[in-house]
C-alpha cells in the first residue's frame, strides 16, 4: 500500500506543474486519483471473488455521493482563492459555515457506508475500507490545502 500511495503522491506533485489554473489542477488531481484508487483498494483488500461482487457496488455508490460533496468542497476552495486577499469577517464566516456543513455530510456518508460494508461483508472489511479511503483522502487534502494561500491578518 505504501508503494501505491507514494506513487500517487508523486503523481500529485507533477499534476500541479501541468495545471494551467486552479480549476485545471483540481480536475487533473481528481482524475489521477480516481484511476489509482481502485488499484490501491484491490491491492490492499485482496478481495475474494464473492467479496468483490459485494464491495464494488457499495463503493461505487459511495464514490458517486462523495464526488458530489467533493465538488461542493472544491467550490468553497475556489471561492476562497477568488476572495482571500479581500476576505472580511462576513465572507470568512460564510466560507467556514459551508465548509463545516460539507465536512459533516462527509462524516455522515462515511458512517453510513461503514455500516453498509459491515453488514454486507464484516467489521474488519468495513474498517479496512475506511482506513484506505481516509489515507487517500488525507493525501488529497495535503496536496490541495498546501496549494491554498494562507489568510493574512
Amino acid at each position: 500500500m505504501k508503494k501505491l500511495l507514494l506513487l500517487s503522491l508523486l503523481a500529485l506533485s507533477t499534476i500541479f506543474a501541468k495545471a494551467q489554473s486552479t480549476e485545471d489542477y483540481f480536475q487533473l488531481l481528481a482524475a489521477d486519483l480516481n484511476t489509482n484508487k481502485k488499484a490501491i483498494f484491490v491491492e490492499n483488500m485482496q478481495f475474494s471473488e464473492e467479496e468483490s461482487k459485494i464491495f464494488w457496488p457499495i463503493y461505487d455508490n459511495y464514490r458517486a455521493e462523495r464526488d458530489g460533496l467533493s465538488k461542493e468542497k472544491l467550490a468553497i476552495y475556489e471561492a476562497y482563492i477568488d476572495m482571500y486577499e479581500n476576505l472580511d469577517e462576513e465572507k470568512g464566516e460564510s466560507l467556514m459555515t459551508d465548509y463545516f456543513k460539507i465536512e459533516a455530510s462527509i462524516a455522515k456518508l462515511e458512517k453510513s457506508n461503514y455500516l453498509k460494508m459491515k453488514q454486507a461483508l464484516s467489521v474488519k472489511r468495513a474498517v479496512q475500507f475506511l482506513q484506505i479511503e481516509n489515507r487517500i483522502n488525507m493525501l488529497i487534502q495535503i496536496e490541495v490545502l498546501s496549494a491554498l494561500p494562507i489568510v493574512q491578518p
